[in-house]
């Protein structure tokens, strides 16, 4: 499967399924447009997540990684 660092979600994508890009070692950022429903575990274990926006906010930073791609302590 192709990684890449940088996912952009268009406003017509209204769900992203579960456990839809986990494991995408390489994924950094992630802009996701008019979507509606985030899947269980949709970005967990992404060791190289830093920040997902969601609608302009972000609802991701360096703060919360941790409890969003379930990351081991």
């Amino acid at each position: 499967m192709e990684q890449f660092d940088i996912l952009v979600i268009g406003d017509r994508m209204e769900y992203i399924g579960k456990c839809a890009f986990r494991n995408f070692a390489s994924l950094k950022s992630v802009v996701i447009g008019g979507t509606t429903m985030i899947g269980d575990k949709a970005f967990y274990e992404c060791s190289s997540l830093e920040e997902i926006t969601v609608n302009g906010k972000v609802i991701l930073d360096s703060t919360k990684r941790r409890q969003f791609i379930a990351e081991e302590a």
